[in-house]
């Protein structure tokens, strides 16, 4: 383990213990709730037939992981998503990757296509959109990151918990990253207090 966070996981355990979590938590002591929006299921598989060649074997590998791995009510998302993205390759030689969350679309660097693809699908599985863009509701989730015209939140938190789960369930297939590998012990962290087995994938 390396020494920043080491030295960062010592500091959080001593820093929460000042804490108490609130038991009856009341949603009228808040400014502003936050509420995804309801999903609607136009799809219940993949058709890979929409996924172009180059990209299809690791998408395949990809759904029959996440479907092995994470209940199918967890996944309305992934599916209205998946089956209408597009994925491509930045145009030029470029060492790095997007998922670009407001028009559904995935960037690649030639360099480390599984890894890099394996990393989007984790965003894409979990974005939604509430409102038209141009409206003044309108806003974008990825995971842990909220987007609209007034506030951008979560995006690291978002980042470092995408890296979590890329290492639990497909780190076999490629090397590990350590990019975003101190918001990914940060996340680790967090996700032990929220429960690791339903409660972190069901936020997330």
């Amino acid at each position: 383990m390396a020494i920043i966070p080491y030295f960062l996981i010592q500091y959080v355990r001593k820093e929460t213990k000042k804490y108490k979590l609130i038991k009856n938590f009341d949603l009228s002591n808040v400014n502003s709730v936050i509420i995804p929006p309801v999903l609607q299921q136009k799809y219940d598989a993949v058709d890979f037939s929409k996924i172009q060649p180059l990209f299809r074997n690791i998408v395949k590998r990809f759904v029959r992981i996440i479907e092995e791995k994470i209940p199918k009510d967890f996944l309305t998302n992934f599916y209205n998503n998946i089956n209408e993205t597009n994925i491509s390759f930045y145009p030029m030689i470029k060492a790095s990757e997007r998922y670009y969350s407001h028009n559904n679309q995935i960037k690649l660097s030639m360099f480390y296509l599984t890894r890099s693809l394996n990393h989007e699908l984790l965003h894409l599985a979990s974005r939604s959109i509430r409102g038209k863009e141009g409206d003044n509701n309108y806003s974008v989730n990825s995971g842990f990151h909220h987007a609209n015209y007034y506030s951008d939140i979560g995006r690291g938190i978002n980042e470092g918990y995408t890296v979590c789960l890329d290492r639990k369930y497909f780190s076999k297939f490629h090397m590990e990253t350590r990019t975003y590998n101190l918001l990914a012990t940060i996340a680790k962290l967090t996700e032990t207090i929220v429960g690791e087995k339903k409660d972190g994938i069901t936020l997330f």
